[in-house]
């Protein structure tokens, strides 16, 4: 069973023990033996980031929330307003904010992100990585300094080192895999280390085309589990799973599992063994990661309802015990944070 919302205590001791066929005698009835259920998993609202969180003379016009990465120390959130897009850096336990990564030194040149938005940004081992055009931009997590780039940043028909555009971008174990307007490419991590040239940071294996849809204006999530690959697709209303093992260099990738679904998937996130796939219209649908079979779905937490602009929700362990929840609103400007508490009932019999 899944409760969605906490507003009144009372309200889920009641709910628990009306589903249950066991009953509850009057507390002058107790008897020694009892039991506990199985836990129970609620979604809390907990707090959020707005643009006032950046500094006090940042307003609502100054900030637009188009996705966020959850690192291992930060939390990073693409700030998308025209002509001034930058990615935001805050503190991954305190939510303050830590600093902003616009400009960085190239080659003794001082360069930004300009000429268009930046659509993705993920964090693995020390680096970042940050998807903008036709590029991907990987830099220190620590430092921010520049470290290397995939992809040319220019349209081109040279396949072998480029890319039409980038949408997400996701280093795993010894590869670094890129979402393409109609495919997915891979380049080598070991190709990307500074002070390489260009043209020798190539492309080694990509999906066969036609596979994957256009993902022009689309949010792309792409996320690890279990070693795989996930990945959404708007267009084809799917979730491709790819095992990293099956690239070979000059070889097309094939597709290992797919999810079909109703509506345009926008985030995945995993928690426990399920899949969380939040799709377009505020829709959050539960699947089994073995069967690949829906046993639940969700509308919203603690009063918190997800709506059309909601698109992005992950769930990342936090501390030994506890694990928290990050949903993007770009409506209401905020990243709503939330916790996920395990609760266990004592009923009597």
């Amino acid at each position: 069973m899944r409760i969605l919302s906490l507003c009144v205590w009372s309200f889920l001791v009641l709910f628990l023990v009306s589903s249950c066929d066991e009953k509850i005698i009057e507390e002058e009835n107790f008897i020694e033996a009892s039991y506990e259920t199985d836990s129970i998993t609620i979604f809390k609202k907990d707090t959020s980031i707005k643009a006032s969180d950046i500094s006090s003379t940042t307003t609502d016009d100054l900030f637009v929330n188009r996705d966020f990465c959850v690192g291992e120390t930060n939390l990073y959130v693409i700030n998308n307003v025209d002509n001034n897009w930058a990615v935001e850096v805050f503190d991954r336990s305190s939510l303050m904010h830590k600093s902003t990564l616009k400009t960085w030194v190239e080659d003794g040149e001082t360069k930004s992100f300009t000429d268009g938005m930046i659509y993705h940004v993920s964090e693995s081992k020390g680096r970042l990585y940050v998807t903008h055009k036709s590029q991907v931009h990987i830099f220190d997590s620590n430092s921010f300094e520049f470290i290397a780039r995939a992809g040319t940043g220019k349209w081109s028909t040279e396949e072998s080192i480029t890319f039409t555009n980038g949408f997400a971008a996701l280093s795993y174990k010894d590869k670094l895999f890129v979402r393409d307007r109609r495919n997915i490419v891979v380049f080598n991590e070991s190709d990307l280390i500074k002070d390489k040239a260009q043209s020798e940071i190539k492309v080694v294996a990509r999906t066969k085309t036609g596979v994957l849809s256009d993902a022009k204006n689309s949010l792309v999530s792409m996320v690890t589990n279990n070693d795989l690959v996930y990945l959404t697709d708007q267009r084809n209303k799917k979730i491709y799973v790819i095992d990293p093992e099956s690239v070979v260099a000059s070889e097309e990738i094939p597709v290992l599992r797919e999810i079909s679904l109703n509506k345009k998937p926008l985030s995945i996130t995993f928690f426990k063994n399920e899949i969380y796939i939040l799709c377009n219209k505020g829709q959050l649908l539960i699947y089994d990661i073995e069967s690949l079979e829906q046993v639940d779905q969700i509308f919203g937490i603690d009063q918190y309802l997800f709506e059309s602009s909601i698109n992005k929700f992950g769930i990342f362990a936090h501390g030994d015990e506890q694990s928290q929840i990050f949903i993007n609103d770009m409506e209401n400007k905020e990243i709503v944070v939330g916790l996920v508490e395990n609760v266990k009932i004592k009923l009597y019999e």
